[in-house]
């Protein structure tokens, strides 16, 4: 749990203790109830618009199972029709979070 916690904070552009952050969301796997990793979702005031920012991280023994997808969507369903644009933070090294992320562009 550590490790998602230092994940997160890597993540978060804007830190977690900002106005504007709402909130880091653990990811389960829904058989195990397990942690498998984190999606979180910041809106800051950029230029006169509202930026929605989602983070995510999964866990390496968790990846390729959907969660990614999965977690990404709900948070877009649930958050994004409140900003002007959204944008995501996914690191280089994990091409298949890069392909969710493209997938969902907007």
């Amino acid at each position: 749990m550590l490790l998602i916690l230092v994940v997160i904070a890597f993540f978060c552009k804007y830190g977690l203790g900002i106005p504007g952050h709402d909130g880091v969301y653990l990811i389960r796997d829904k058989m195990t109830k397990q942690a498998a990793g984190f999606v979180g979702w910041q809106q800051m005031m950029e230029g006169g618009r509202l930026i929605g920012s989602y983070y995510i991280g999964i866990l390496p023994e968790y990846r390729g199972h959907g969660f990614a997808k999965e977690a990404v969507a709900k948070i877009l369903r649930e958050k994004a029709a409140g900003v002007d644009e959204v944008r995501s933070y996914v690191m280089p090294h994990t091409q298949k979070l890069s392909c969710v992320r493209e997938s969902y562009a907007m």
